[in-house]
C-alpha cells in the first residue's frame, strides 16, 4: 500500500472513530458504505471499502448503543428532528448481500441498498445480478433504492439526461418483477 493511500485510510478511520464517541445530536445521520471486504469501483485510495471485521465493529457498536435510533429510509420516513441513524450502501456490490446483509439481519438492523440499474442488468462482476437482488429484496429490514441507471455523475447532467437516468433507474429498482 502506498503512503498516500495508507494516510488517507488512516485519516478516514480516525475521523470515524472520533465521531463514534460523540453524543448523537438531533437529526438524521446517514452512514454510507460501499464495499465490505472487496475493492470498490474506482477507489484508488482504498477509502470506499471496509474490512468485514471493521464493519462488524461498526454495527456491533451501533446495535449496542443506538438500536432505538436505527431507522429505515422508507418513503413515509418521519423527517422530524429526533436523533436517528440510517445505514445505507451505494452501488449494489455483491458483498452487500453476501457479507453485510447477514450481519445486519442477525441484529435486525434496517438498511438500504441503492442499486445502479446497469450494473445489475449487465451482470457486472463484483456486483449483484438479478437473482442476487431478488434474494436481498426478500430479506427482512432491507429497502432497495435507486442510485441512477449508469452511475454517471448526476451533477453534470443536462435536465433531459438527468430525467432519463432517474427514470431508467427507478424502473429497475422500483419494480422487483422486472429484476
Amino acid at each position: 500500500m502506498n503512503l498516500r493511500k495508507m494516510l488517507t485510510r488512516s485519516i478516514s478511520e480516525t475521523v470515524s472513530c472520533v465521531r463514534t464517541f460523540a453524543p448523537l445530536r438531533q437529526g438524521l445521520r446517514i452512514l454510507m458504505y460501499h464495499a465490505i471486504g472487496y475493492p470498490a469501483l474506482g477507489d484508488q485510495l482504498g477509502i470506499f471499502s471496509l474490512s468485514p471485521v471493521r464493519f462488524l465493529e461498526h454495527i456491533t457498536y451501533l446495535s449496542d448503543h443506538y438500536s432505538d435510533q436505527l431507522v429505515d429510509l422508507a418513503p413515509d420516513f418521519n423527517w422530524d428532528n429526533a436523533p436517528r441513524i440510517a445505514i445505507t450502501f451505494d452501488d449494489d456490490y455483491l458483498d452487500n448481500l453476501k457479507v453485510a446483509a447477514p450481519l445486519l439481519a442477525k441484529r435486525q438492523m434496517p438498511f438500504t441498498v441503492f442499486v445502479t440499474a446497469d450494473f445489475v442488468r449487465q451482470h457486472r462482476p463484483g456486483f449483484m445480478a438479478p437473482a442476487d437482488l431478488r434474494e436481498l429484496a426478500s430479506m427482512l429490514n432491507v429497502r432497495i433504492g435507486a442510485h441512477g441507471a449508469t452511475h454517471i455523475p448526476l451533477s453534470g447532467c443536462t435536465d433531459a439526461i438527468l430525467r432519463q437516468e432517474l427514470a431508467d433507474s427507478r424502473q429497475l429498482s422500483g419494480r422487483s418483477s422486472r429484476i
